[in-house]
Formats: structure tokens, sequence, C-alpha cells
């Protein structure tokens, strides 16, 4: 079989932008002739089906015989967007898919396997996600959360100013303001995406001391 990747990329050397849905809560459809009225639904594998404006999320629970891990623990998502497209790959999107249908408190993991066991053959993602009262023994071990560059930059600002203000030795003084020079000159830094409105709670908003602002025009 032939692969020209050369062709390809030259084809593709003005690609369109995909237009990407803002989100919508995630609804679950039942495994029925209502819904799958050209399937057997009978022959699903998946043990539930869940789909808002822009995601198609297929649910394989630990007791699945079609999940491929035995004796197993892991809840999988396997889900791709409306369009089928690569651009299904938002971390924050995989974020709320996780919180909407296995819960806010739940760990999932993202695999990137050897080589010698990649799986690529469609635009087609997984999340497995752990039970209720498992932790991982990596990552970060608390919360902090900044909605947009203008806070990340304040936040910057603020940390450095203590950090100045606690440092107790020449050699850490300097340390700082050889820091705060570096990311003052550095234009990429502090840059963060703007957290959309669905993405942080109301309670969480309120724990945080966060508040959105609307133009008249929104």
């Amino acid at each position: 079989m032939k692969y020209n990747s050369f062709k390809k990329q030259r084809k593709s050397k003005k690609p369109k932008k995909s237009k990407k849905n803002a989100w919508t809560p995630l609804v679950r459809f039942e495994l029925t002739s209502e819904y799958f009225p050209d399937v057997d639904v009978s022959s699903l594998e998946y043990d539930e089906y869940w789909r808002n404006d822009e995601y198609i999320v297929k649910v394989y629970y630990p007791n699945n015989p079609a999940h491929q891990f035995p004796n197993n623990k892991f809840t999988w998502l396997c889900f791709r967007n409306v369009r089928n497209t690569h651009t299904a790959h938002d971390w924050r999107d995989m974020q709320m898919m996780k919180n909407e249908i296995c819960g806010e408190e739940r760990t999932a993991v993202e695999v990137f396997p050897p080589m010698s066991k990649l799986v690529d053959t469609c635009n087609q993602f997984h999340l497995w996600v752990y039970p209720e009262d498992y932790e991982l023994d990596f990552g970060y071990k608390h919360q902090h959360i900044v909605p947009n560059t203008e806070i990340a930059q304040e936040d910057t600002r603020n940390f450095l100013a203590k950090s100045l203000e606690e440092a107790k030795t020449p050699e850490e003084k300097n340390f700082v303001i050889a820091l705060t020079e570096r990311i003052a000159n550095d234009p990429t830094h502090g840059k963060q995406r703007a957290m959309p409105e669905h993405f942080l709670s109301p309670e969480l908003m309120d724990k945080l001391g966060y508040r959105y602002e609307r133009s008249d025009n929104k």
C-alpha cells in the first residue's frame, strides 16, 4: 500500500480551519432502536452512548466483556468529534467529558504507548477513568487555577513580589530579581487560554474568588 506523505502535505498547505462548536452538556442516549433505528442494538459493545453538539462518547464499564483489560477497574471513554477530525483532542473538553460522565473527583489518564503497542487507525481518542477512591502516585497534589492571561500574569507578579520579600540572603534576592527579569523579557510567559464559563462550576468560582464579566453584546 502506497502512502505519499509529501503529496498529502502539499494538498494541505493551507488547511481550512475546522469550526468547533461551543460546549453543551453531554446527553445520554438509551441504546434502543428509537435512537439507533439502523443498527442491531444487541450488537453494540459499549454500555452507554453520550453526545452533545461537538462530541460522541462511548462508555465501557469495567465488567464489560469487550473491555480490553481483564480484571481491571477502569471506566473506558472512547470519543471523537461529530466531524470525525483530529481536532477532537482538546484537554478542557476531555476534562468536561470525564466530569459529566464519571464525576468531577475521578481521575482519568490518557496513554501514549510504546510504538510496538500503538493503535492509530482513526480520529478517535481514549480516556481511562480510575475508581472514585483511587489516587495517582504522580502529578500535582494541590489546586491552582488561573482562568485567563491577565490573572495569570497578576498571579506571577504577586508570587515574585512575595518571593522577593521573603528572600533571606543576597543570593536568594538576586535569584528572584534575575527570574523577574527573564519573565519580563519573555513574551510567551503567562499566556493562558481563557477558560469558558462552563468549565468552572459556580461553587469553584466562589472558592477561587473569580466571577465572569460579560459585555453587552455577549
